[in-house]
């Protein structure tokens, strides 16, 4: 089971549409303004391959700086209802 005492949860979103791409946890040691510019910088790194191939999130989170302390909740499309 993973430890999620000092991280807190976080969509990221497609900047175009606004639909959800996936839900992240991020460090409380790290502010989200500070995450955001990252992953903006990692979206420059990679801008030929996001033209080339497409899907932005799979090229930039590989590109994300490791000094990021931060993982991908996954997701299977399970769900309760209430």
């Amino acid at each position: 089971m993973v430890n999620y005492d000092g991280y807190r949860v976080i969509e990221v979103r497609d900047c175009y549409s606004e639909n959800v791409i996936t839900t992240i946890c991020l460090s409380y040691k790290h502010s989200v303004k500070d995450f955001q510019e990252e992953i903006l910088k990692a979206k420059e790194r990679v801008i030929e391959d996001i033209r080339k191939y497409g899907d932005d999130w799979s090229y930039i989170s590989q590109n994300i700086s490791d000094d990021f302390d931060w993982f991908e909740l996954d997701f299977d499309g399970d769900y309760v209802e209430v």
